[in-house]
């Protein structure tokens, strides 16, 4: 049987687009193709940020993005 990997799942997608390794080359592009038409001037640099979004008050839900970028 042939393992088959979905760029769809979340910790699939947050490896693909989310790690250091791959920022400048796979997240770059797809950030640029993706927003080609809106944005006139692509993006030259990238910085990832922390994905775990801060609680304000202590009852709210914990919320983790699969990928936070500056």
């Amino acid at each position: 049987m042939e393992a088959v990997i979905r760029p769809y799942v979340d910790a699939v997608f947050k490896h693909i687009f989310g790690s250091e390794a791959n920022k400048e080359t796979v997240l770059r592009s797809f950030l640029n193709d993706l927003l080609k038409k809106t944005e006139p001037v692509p993006i030259k640099e990238l910085t990832l940020l922390n994905s775990n979004l801060a609680k304000k008050y202590e009852y709210d839900k914990l919320s983790v993005l699969d990928i936070a970028a500056r």
